[in-house]
């Protein structure tokens, strides 16, 4: 099988390796065939080289997380519109190292990640990939209420393992996001099964709920700092900053 998987990455890599040269095409689509290793590390490659792909379709093949990292580093330096990886091996593992590579280098229409066995925790690097991540104190702690658009318009996760929902996701704008066939807990499977519009709202209130109990913790402790007030346990750094709603007790 590994010398099967391996012959299958030669034409590839031929393909692969005349796109650095290529200047006009705008559109890949190399579903079903195998792609691995030597395949991917050579399209990784030319894709930084070549600055006119907006579209890639790996869809059905090998990627594996160990590959992700250089092909978010790959889409991020052509200025790739939409990324479809569904039905490969990234896992959670696989999605932190792509998200990582394209963090602030990417304005993605479509992410596509269907059945990639992601969860059944949300990827942080992922969340942040979404999102602004929050300062830890002063401007930038919360979001005063302004959503924000996220740095991907369309997110596909279904057909994964995913549980939660983070409510951070509930302060994006211009975004969209499907989990069909995930074993969601949160939201609630009523609204979940209603698409993004009922999940988002349902989001959007636990976020500004947390976000208002966030700003409540900080005045008090700068309160209580500036009072020479012995902080309470719970309240002691680095508890009061938070990262996702997730974090907040009822």
């Amino acid at each position: 099988l590994e010398r099967e998987l391996a012959a299958l990455q030669e034409p590839g890599v031929e393909v692969f390796r005349a796109l650095a040269e290529n200047t006009t095409l705008e559109a890949l689509r190399v579903d079903c065939k195998g792609l691995a290793g030597r395949a991917v590390d050579q399209l990784s490659a030319s894709m930084q080289r070549h600055r006119a792909l907006r579209i890639l379709d790996l869809n059905s093949n090998c990627v594996s997380p160990i590959m992700a990292h250089s092909l978010g580093q790959g889409a991020a330096m052509c200025g790739l519109k939409e990324l479809y990886l569904d039905y490969n091996f990234l896992g959670n593992t696989g999605v932190a190292a792509l998200s990582k590579a394209m963090h602030d280098e990417v304005a993605l229409d479509v992410l596509s990640l269907r059945g990639n066995r992601i969860g059944p925790a949300f990827p942080e690097e992922l969340l942040w990939l979404l999102c602004v991540r929050p300062t830890e104190s002063g401007p930038g702690m919360t979001t005063l209420g302004v959503l924000a658009k996220s740095t991907v318009s369309r997110l596909h996760l279904d057909r994964n393992l995913v549980r939660e929902i983070p409510a951070r996701l509930g302060s994006l704008t211009d975004f969209l996001l499907t989990v069909d066939m995930n074993p969601v807990k949160h939201p609630p499977p009523d609204v979940t099964a209603r698409g993004w519009p009922a999940m988002f709202e349902v989001l959007r209130e636990e976020f500004l709920k947390y976000e208002k109990k966030l700003e409540e913790n900080a005045a008090n402790y700068n309160n209580m700092l500036h009072n020479n007030t012995t902080l309470p346990v719970w309240m002691a750094p680095p508890l009061v900053p938070g990262t996702t709603a997730d974090d907040l007790d009822d």
